[in-house]
């Protein structure tokens, strides 16, 4: 059995609404708010506010790629530190990202939880076919090719 969920997202002022299938859980699959308790109505609906901002919505497409530091996503998506910060900390509060750091910088990826969940997974599979996301990609191709190690420390 399946259920269809959808997802509204705003993207450059226009409404898009991603469907997802579903496959209903069997029972003993089911999450169990008592044996876990980090699954909560709060959790989850910060992390869905979190997709309600372009600037986040890239930023995740843009960790679709792997691990980025800071000053990449800065320099992709044209942020001040202190935008591109606050951003990114709202997506780990949310717990789309998870960060470290190195040195004085900090390095993002996508929460290793996201590749476990369906839904997440067709989040992130949805937002790797923007057209935003995708002219982003290639901006960090063309970036990361120019780039030697040095410059993020």
């Amino acid at each position: 059995m399946f259920s269809l969920t959808y997802l509204h997202m705003r993207i450059n002022n226009k409404s898009t609404i991603l469907f997802v299938t579903i496959p209903s859980p069997l029972e003993s699959e089911m999450a169990d708010p008592e044996r876990d308790p980090g699954i909560n109505l709060h959790d989850n609906t910060q992390m869905f506010k979190a997709l309600g901002d372009e600037t986040r919505i890239r930023m995740l497409g843009l960790l679709i790629q792997g691990e980025l530091c800071v000053c990449d996503i800065m320099e992709v998506l044209n942020l001040p530190q202190s935008t591109a910060s606050r951003h990114l900390a709202y997506l780990k509060n949310a717990r789309w990202v998870a960060g470290t750091r190195r040195g004085k910088w900090m390095y993002y990826q996508l929460a290793e939880r996201l590749l476990d969940g369906s839904i997440h997974r067709s989040i992130v599979l949805y937002l790797s076919g923007l057209k935003e996301v995708q002219a982003d990609h290639r901006k960090l191709l063309c970036l990361l090719q120019k780039k030697d190690d040095r410059s993020c420390k």
